[in-house]
């Protein structure tokens, strides 16, 4: 009973953020670039945190991609 429901919740949510993006890339007033470069820094800063264990620096990658 309790994986049903947390399958049903996750459908819900899943279709929740699907909605989120459809409605952020078709509608005129979005931001869609600002959106997406928004999260591809997210990213990099996520991965260079990852990999400064490893490399030993602040983060190279998050160096590269900041404007």
């Amino acid at each position: 009973m309790g994986g049903k429901f947390m399958g049903d919740v996750m459908v819900i949510l899943t279709g929740i953020v699907t909605l989120a993006i459809i409605a952020t890339v078709v509608s005129n007033k979005a931001s869609t670039s600002n959106v997406i470069t928004a999260f591809g820094k997210a990213l990099a800063t996520d991965i260079g945190a990852a990999v400064s264990p490893v490399v030993g620096s602040s983060s190279s990658l998050t160096n590269a991609i900041q404007v």
